[in-house]
């Protein structure tokens, strides 16, 4: 039974994704008929919109949340210190900041329709990957605790990050959908 509770929130997610996904497709349909079949909002296009908008700052809320957790949980003493107490609202401005980024660069991809919004996506991209993988798990701990021990969680973060905004950057690079929704020809 707890199995199954745990899965809970990985469920009500990825609800909230598909709803997301099926009420933006909907709203783009309307206000953009697809003319010539390759253009418009949908398929993979769709998924890094619904992963822009819903589904990296809610996970990344999660993750930040449930790493917070853990460390405190292991150090018992570490809830009372300053620098922790700095550190934690560090971190939560820091996913508030890359989370807003996220959420912008989403709806200019699903309002915008030049290659304007598809360069700030993919600027957004490594932005909200691999520098705020450093920023996280390298220049926060060495800012607020003053050393940094290496952590292999860090480095499995930053790569598993830079190959996500890799892919998605070639995506968005390569896409006939992309170049046909975004004039990119």
């Amino acid at each position: 039974m707890s199995s199954v509770m745990s899965l809970f929130p990985l469920l009500v997610v990825g609800l909230i994704a598909w709803g997301a996904a099926v009420a933006i497709r909907r709203a783009y349909a309307k206000q953009r008929p697809n003319i010539g079949g390759e253009g418009g909002v949908g398929g993979w296009l769709l998924l890094l919109i619904v992963a822009f908008v819903f589904l990296g700052p809610l996970m990344g809320a999660a993750k930040l949340n449930s790493e917070i957790m853990a460390a405190e949980v292991q150090n018992s003493g570490i809830k009372a210190l300053d620098a922790w107490l700095n550190y934690k609202a560090a971190a939560w401005w820091t996913h508030a900041v890359t989370s807003g980024l996220s959420i912008y660069a989403g709806v200019g991809l699903l309002r915008g329709k030049t290659m304007t919004s598809v360069t700030l996506a993919k600027v957004v991209l490594w932005v909200i990957g691999p520098i705020a993988s450093v920023v996280l798990g390298v220049a926060l701990p060495r800012i607020m605790f003053g050393s940094f021990e290496y952590d292999a969680g860090v480095t499995s973060s930053l790569v598993a990050s830079a190959i996500g905004a890799g892919v998605w950057h070639a995506y968005l690079s390569r896409s006939k959908r992309v170049q046909a929704t975004y004039g990119l020809q």
